[in-house]
């Protein structure tokens, strides 16, 4: 599978942003796992970004996300092995 990811630090928290198409976040099951996913693969926290805008993900990391444009955001494609 592949994923685009943005690892970021704000300070000194480490997390990772996850792209996602915005059905993904419809599903609690499917949120859940992308989140395991996300802190499995790269070894810190992760909230997600679906297409549309809206995040899910801890309150901390989806308020910071809320003031950050996603362009800016350091986006690269991972291949994941799941």
């Amino acid at each position: 599978m592949r994923i685009e990811a943005a690892v970021t630090k704000e300070g000194a928290a480490e997390f990772v942003i996850l792209a996602v198409r915005s059905g993904a976040l419809a599903s609690p099951s499917q949120r859940e796992e992308l989140l395991s996913l996300g802190k499995a693969f790269f070894g810190r926290r992760a909230a997600l970004l679906g297409d549309d805008g809206r995040t899910w993900g801890p309150p901390d990391i989806v308020r910071w996300l809320e003031d950050v444009p996603p362009e800016t955001l350091p986006w690269r494609e991972y291949a994941i092995d799941n």
